[in-house]
């Protein structure tokens, strides 16, 4: 394979034109090893910062999300891989259906001192780590998806709007 200055990414592909030694998607220069790995002022354990950065790199190289997109999953990840860090858990063989259901739990209430968040956001945090659970399992991170059987929460059933008179008779 040419150098074109590109990296190689983990599971093979292709690097987005950062510079030698860094991730697709991070800034030039930028070590792998430390994207997407520190939150605040701990650490994340190697295998759970590995993960979310190969999947990131999957998002972006082979199913093509824009970089809106990848932020938010990137936003929504890291806080969820924080949470597991804080019950202990070090890579995503170690995550369990509790877990994932205390997370759920933790984002809407804002048990971390933030507000809590909406139904409608909630379910976007859910969607973003049943995707990195079920990219797991498939590349055999993990020996199942625990996120499977947890289900965002039901979000409000809106009433419809009226017409006014003046809709009406158009």
């Amino acid at each position: 394979m040419a150098d074109d200055g590109r990296s190689a990414a983990p599971h093979g592909a292709v690097g987005l034109g950062s510079a030698p030694g860094s991730s697709p998607g991070t800034p030039s220069g930028t070590p792998s090893r430390t994207v997407a790995r520190r939150l605040g002022d701990e650490e994340l354990p190697e295998p759970l910062g590995t993960a979310l950065q190969t999947y990131l790199d999957h998002l972006g190289v082979e199913r093509g999300l824009s970089a809106n997109t990848l932020s938010a999953y990137r936003r929504d990840l890291t806080r969820y891989l924080h949470f597991l860090a804080q019950r202990g858990r070090r890579a995503p063989a170690d995550v369990v259906e509790e877990d994932v259901r205390e997370f759920v739990l933790h984002v809407r209430s804002g048990g971390d001192g933030t507000a809590g968040l909406a139904a409608s956001s909630t379910a976007r945090v859910v969607a973003a780590v049943h995707g990195w659970h079920r990219f797991c399992a498939l590349e055999e991170l993990s020996p199942g998806d625990p996120s499977r059987a947890v289900r965002p929460p039901a979000q409000p059933r809106r009433l419809p709007k009226a017409l006014s008179t003046d809709d009406v008779e158009r």
